[in-house]
């Protein structure tokens, strides 16, 4: 909450904020996406958060920036999930649709039965196209569910699928078909700016920081420099 708060100081654009609860989490997702919808005055962004992050304190005006800069309108930041009795333990929660150009610029995690790949390494590149990842901190248009909206309005959960937790090791779970449906419906995939680094509260706070350590054996400013090639 802190550091949403300094965001919030630091993002004067910032116009309006909502939380929920529930064991049902992408019940209160759908909620948040559906209030945002039914605002009067039709804002143009919706940014997700979730309540598990620690934000950067320029997490958001960074995202909108990256937006204008490069006309997207699906930006997020990169965050990483923890993995430990796997080989690589840190996994930036970026997923692929396996390709043969995919394999050749990436590597990836184990799966090899799997339609879609989260990406094995921390990247050395401040942007990255991927075909999916998690609501962490993710900059939305409200173009895009509007479209999903009327794309799937025969569907009992348009934007988030509630009675799908994302449970175990699939992959597939209602964060990736999030962005399935804003990919069908309009074409776009998410642009992650990997300047935006939030932690990710679990056990222990999961950064880039101990992700990149952990792969290396180096600190961050040792591993690489963030370059704007987008």
């Amino acid at each position: 909450m802190v550091s949403m708060l300094t965001n919030v100081l630091n993002e004067p654009r910032l116009q309006g904020f909502a939380s929920g609860s529930s064991p049902r989490i992408n019940r209160v997702r759908n909620q948040l996406v559906q209030n945002f919808m039914d605002t009067p005055k039709k804002f143009e962004w919706l940014w997700m958060v979730d309540t598990d992050m620690v934000l950067p304190p320029n997490a958001l005006s960074t995202l909108l920036s990256t937006a204008k800069k490069y006309n997207r309108k699906l930006v997020g930041g990169l965050a990483y999930i923890f993995k430990p009795d796997e080989a690589v333990t840190f996994l930036p929660s970026m997923l692929h649709h396996v390709t043969d150009e995919a394999k050749e610029l990436l590597e990836f995690s184990d799966g090899e039965d799997k339609d879609m790949f989260i990406i094995n390494k921390p990247p050395t590149k401040r942007f990255i196209e991927v075909d999916s990842t998690g609501f962490f901190c993710m900059l939305v248009h409200r173009s895009l569910l509007e479209a999903v909206d009327e794309a799937y309005a025969h569907k009992g959960f348009r934007w988030i699928n509630e009675e799908d937790q994302g449970a175990g090791d699939d992959m597939k779970g209602p964060d990736v078909e999030f962005y399935e449906r804003i990919q069908k419906a309009t074409g776009v995939t998410p642009l992650i700016d990997a300047s935006v680094q939030p932690g990710h509260i679990k056990e222990f706070t999961i950064t880039h920081e101990l992700a990149v350590q952990s792969y290396h054996g180096l600190g961050w400013e040792q591993f690489v420099e963030l370059e704007d090639n987008a």
